[in-house]
């Protein structure tokens, strides 16, 4: 059985650290830049992943794998470079497909088969263009074969089909310039070499052990290099039994050391009896020998969780995150992360998520002063996912204050507003000072990578009021569309005498 979950959708679980939400810890390498089409682009992020939750091997070990997109035309789960992922209906080439969980429409996904040739195209908001394609070896799952932007420069991707899953060997410009080439020669050994055969080149080597990544060697000696250790972790019984590999050790090219401890037991799924570990410490000892150097962390967590644990639920497996499906606004789960200097605790993190893994309440404190930060956001009370509106994972206020422990004295405090649109464009932010900025949009039309756009219309700012009248030169800026590339713009700022009375305006307009 999988384990489906949007708090892993969030940013800090693909950082090297310790998931506030989830406990797990997650190790990202960066390679570097492809630099394709003469710095054209487009710009796809080389990056190495382990996911503890991810129990195949790609050619990298268990749970590694390079950052792209993937669609299984079975499960429908579609995995994106951008690390969330989404269960889709698909209806089929032509048809419009279903993606319960995707509120903001951040990207467009087609299917264009033809006849007997699968064919799957992810048009993100950013411009960005995926066609995904089955291969020999799986017809099952289509990953990434081509990337294009939107001046039309592109790459493409090369596998290797000998293996049950896709290897990829190689990516690819338009001028035919190799960005990367992967050598799997060596049962135990894999290659990556980053821009081959130019001055620039760069090898990254992979050693392996029993299917396991354990030695991620640096380009510049054989003699720099992560060595990483794993625990196991089983889950299920028959045909759903899955062994999962959580890192606990991992040794850098500095002889840095990190360790990791867990908590067999941590997580509870709700109505089955399956647990899933979560951190309990974090070391980092950058100087094995010199303590003062050494940083540590414990972890607790909630009897409530991101899995939905008390909620009264049954966990399935059908790719979707089951706390959604959870009607009540009350639900709540928290991690406290205890940092400690020798053995005394120095700051004390307590982080509050609601049902929809959002973060409503964070609050430090350290040295007798606390630190508090309360979001709301635009979520309807007692009202299930599917009814929420488009933008209802976007901030409406953040209150952050400021006081003493123990002290009866208010402390400081500040409020940030934010209004959105159905698109997600910010509409309307009010700061703490009182300053007030507004935007207005074009009407949204379907561009020709079909995701629907609002192009910026104009950009007012009114900072807060002044106590006298202030002499100023309003500036005006004409922004003016380039006919090759419908998002780019101009710029020809004009400035103006005028007499600003008690607030400033500052407008962009767009034509």
């Amino acid at each position: 059985m999988a384990t489906t979950s949007n708090a892993f959708h969030f940013s800090s679980f693909m950082q090297s650290s310790v998931d506030p939400r989830t406990g797990l810890f997650t190790q990202s390498i960066a390679l570097p830049p492809l630099n394709a089409n003469d710095l054209c682009g487009p710009d796809y992020p080389g990056q190495l992943d382990f996911n503890p939750m991810n129990s195949t091997n790609a050619g990298f070990g268990i749970g590694w794998n390079l950052k792209n997109s993937r669609f299984n035309s079975l499960t429908g789960m579609l995995d994106l470079y951008t690390g969330e992922t989404f269960k889709v209906y698909d209806n089929g080439p032509g048809e419009k497909p279903v993606i319960p969980e995707g509120k903001l429409e951040s990207f467009h996904f087609q299917n264009i088969s033809k006849d007997n040739r699968k064919r799957y195209r992810i048009a993100h908001k950013s411009g960005l263009i995926e066609i995904l394609e089955p291969q020999r070896s799986n017809p099952d799952i289509a990953i990434t074969a081509r990337v294009t932007n939107v001046s039309g420069h592109g790459i493409r991707f090369m596998y290797d089909t000998e293996k049950d899953h896709p290897r990829l060997t190689s990516i690819a410009d338009d001028t035919g310039r190799s960005l990367l080439e992967i050598d799997y020669s060596l049962t135990d050994q894999v290659s990556i070499t980053s821009n081959p055969k130019t001055p620039d080149s760069a090898r990254y080597t992979l050693k392996l052990d029993s299917e396991q990544l354990r030695k991620i060697i640096l380009p510049t000696s054989a003699d720099e290099y992560w060595d990483v250790n794993y625990q196991s972790h089983e889950q299920g019984t028959g045909n759903e039994k899955v062994t999962l590999y959580f890192i606990n050790r991992i040794k850098n090219p500095d002889g840095g050391v990190e360790t990791i401890t867990y908590k067999g037991d941590g997580h509870k799924y709700p109505g089955i009896e399956r647990t899933l570990p979560c951190v309990e410490e974090h070391v980092v000892m950058p100087d094995l020998f010199d303590i003062n150097t050494h940083m540590r962390t414990r972890y607790r967590f909630s009897s409530n969780n991101f899995l939905g644990n008390n909620t009264g639920l049954i966990y399935g497996d059908d790719g979707t995150d089951q706390l959604y499906r959870y009607a009540n606004s009350h639900y709540e789960y928290t991690s406290t992360a205890e940092h400690y200097l020798g053995k005394a605790i120095q700051r004390t993190v307590v982080s509050t998520f609601n049902r929809f893994h959002l973060m409503t309440l964070q609050t430090t404190t350290e040295q007798g002063c606390i630190e508090t930060i309360r979001t709301k956001y635009h979520e309807k009370d007692n009202t299930q996912f599917n009814d929420q509106p488009a933008y209802f994972q976007l901030p409406h206020k953040v209150i952050k204050s400021w006081h003493q422990a123990g002290s009866s004295v208010p402390g400081d405090s500040e409020e940030t507003t934010t209004l959105y649109d159905n698109y997600g464009n910010l509409l309307t932010e009010i700061k703490p000072d009182g300053s007030r900025m507004e935007r207005t949009y074009y009407p949204g039309t379907e561009d020709p990578d079909g995701v629907e756009i609002q192009l910026l219309r104009g950009d007012t700012s009114n900072p807060m009021p002044l106590q006298a009248e202030v002499r100023m030169k309003p500036v005006e800026i004409n922004i003016t569309r380039l006919d090759f590339f419908a998002r780019y713009y101009q710029s020809s700022p004009i400035v103006k005498p005028g007499l600003a009375e008690g607030a400033l305006s500052f407008t962009v307009s767009y034509k």
